[in-house]
C-alpha cells in the first residue's frame, strides 16, 4: 500500500486477564528507523514490544510489517529479533555458538555461521573472545554477543528490552553509542524500550511516551523535550518543578496575574493550546535564574515585568552541590522548586526565580486545583 510504514501497529488492545495494558495504541515505524519506547514502569512499553515481536497476541487491532499482516503469525514467522535486559545467554555454550545459535536452528551451513560468527565478532569487538562462555566475560561484553545474536539473523526489525539497564554507568555510556552507530551504519529498523530518557533522546530518531497503555506523545527527541503536549510529558522530560498561576490568554499573549508569590507578566502564547484562567506553570531545574534579593524588593508587583519571562518569588531552603552547579531547593508559597546555579545562595536568602518563556511549560490546571511537585517520573 503506497505511503504504509515499513511497521505498523494499528489500534491494539493488549490485556492479561481483566485487565487492559495496551488500549487502542497504535505506532508506525519506517525502515531503517530507531525508535524508542518511554515511559514509567507499567506504562505498557514491554508488552507492545513483545506484542509485535508475537509473544503476546492482541485481543483487537492489526499488526503489519512490509505490507503483510502478522498479527497471528508466530514469532518465528516474523524475522525479528529480540535482545533482553538479561543478555538471555546460552551459558554452556561458547561466544560462537551463542551468536551462531538463530542460524544453526535455521539450519545454515556450517561454513556460513562460521563466516558470519566471525564477521558479527568482528564488528562487535568480540573477537578473540570467540571460544569463551558466558561466565568468563563482562557484563557489556555478554551484551554484546546477544545483540550479536540478533544481528547474525540479519532481522528485518531489532526488538531492544532495556538492554542496557543491567550493565554500569560507564558501560551503559559506551554502548549507548555503540548501539546507536551500529544501527546507523546498517540501517537497522529498531525499537527501543526504556524508562531512562536520556539513553532514548541520545540513541533515537523518535520517542514514543506511553502513559497507562496509551501514546502520550509521539516525535523527535528535540519536539518532546522542548515542546511536551500535556504536563505528564513535560513532567517525564524533566520539568518536575510546578506551580498554580491565575490568568487569560489573550490573542497571541498570555496575561499572568500578579499572585502572592509571582509578578505579573506577558509571555508570548507560542501555540499554547490554554482555556482556562488557572493555569500549572512547569520548568526544569536549570531553566530558571537565580538573583538574591532585599526583603524589601522581594515584593510581587502587579505590573508587569519585563516581556517573556516568569518571575517568582521564594526563599532559599537548601543548597547542595551535585557536580557541575550548586542546586537550591526553593520555597514558593508552600511550593518546593529546585533550582540549579553557577554560585551557592545561602540558605533563609530570599531570591526572585527567572524562568523565560522558552522554558516555561504552561498548561490548564487540573480539575481539582493541584499544584503539588509531581515526583512520579522515572529516571
Amino acid at each position: 500500500m503506497a505511503g504504509a510504514a515499513f511497521l505498523s501497529a494499528s489500534d491494539i488492545t493488549v490485556g492479561y486477564g481483566g485487565g487492559t495494558v495496551l488500549d487502542r495504541l497504535s505506532l508506525k515505524v519506517e525502515r531503517g528507523e530507531f525508535v524508542a519506547l518511554l515511559g514509567s514502569s507499567g506504562c505498557g512499553k514491554t508488552t507492545l514490544l513483545r506484542t509485535i515481536a508475537g509473544f503476546n497476541r492482541p485481543r483487537s487491532g492489526q499488526i503489519s510489517l512490509a505490507g503483510r499482516d502478522i498479527t497471528t503469525a508466530s514469532p518465528d514467522r516474523r524475522n525479528m529479533a529480540m535482545v533482553f535486559q538479561s543478555y538471555a545467554l546460552w551459558p554452556h555454550m561458547s561466544v560462537a555458538q551463542n551468536i551462531g545459535y538463530g542460524l544453526k536452528l535455521r539450519k545454515t551451513p556450517r561454513e556460513a555461521i562460521a563466516a558470519r560468527v566471525g564477521e558479527i565478532a568482528a564488528m562487535l569487538g568480540l573477537t578473540g573472545l570467540e571460544a569463551r562462555k558466558p561466565g568468563q566475560l563482562s557484563g557489556g561484553q555478554r551484551q554484546r554477543v546477544a545483540l550479536g545474536r540478533a544481528l547474525a539473523v540479519e532481522p528485518d526489525v531489532l526488538l531492544l528490552d532495556e538492554p542496557l539497564s543491567n550493565l554500569d554507568a560507564r558501560v551503559r555510556l559506551s554502548l549507548r553509542h555503540e548501539i546507536r552507530a551500529l544501527q546507523k551504519r546498517l540501517a537497522i529498523t529498531a525499537i527501543h524500550v526504556t524508562h531512562d530518557r536520556e539513553e532514548a533522546m541520545v540513541m533515537a530518531d523518535r520517542i514514543v511516551i506511553l502513559d497507562s497503555g496509551r501514546t502520550a506523545q509521539d516525535g523527535t527527541p528535540e519536539e518532546v523535550y522542548n515542546r511536551p503536549r500535556s504536563a505528564f510529558v513535560a513532567a517525564f522530560m524533566g520539568a518536575e518543578n510546578v506551580v498554580a498561576l491565575k490568568g487569560a490568554a489573550d490573542g497571541e499573549r498570555i496575561a499572568i496575574a500578579a499572585g502572592p508569590h509571582n509578578n505579573a507578566a506577558a509571555i508570548a502564547r507560542n501555540g499554547r493550546a490554554l482555556t482556562s484562567g488557572s493555569f500549572q506553570a512547569r520548568f526544569r531545574a536549570e531553566a530558571a535564574s537565580l538573583s538574591p534579593v532585599l526583603p524589601s524588593a522581594a515584593i510581587p508587583s502587579s505590573a508587569t515585568t519585563g516581556e517573556d519571562a516568569l518571575e517568582l518569588l521564594g526563599t532559599v531552603r537548601q543548597t547542595s552541590y551535585p557536580g557541575g552547579c550548586w542546586r537550591h531547593v526553593v520555597a514558593v508559597g508552600e511550593t518546593e522548586v529546585s533550582v540549579d546555579a553557577a554560585r551557592p545562595v545561602e540558605p533563609g536568602t530570599s531570591v526572585i526565580l527567572s524562568v523565560p518563556s522558552a522554558a516555561l511549560f504552561l498548561f490548564d490546571a487540573p480539575q481539582d486545583g493541584a499544584a503539588a511537585v509531581s515526583h512520579a517520573v522515572a529516571a
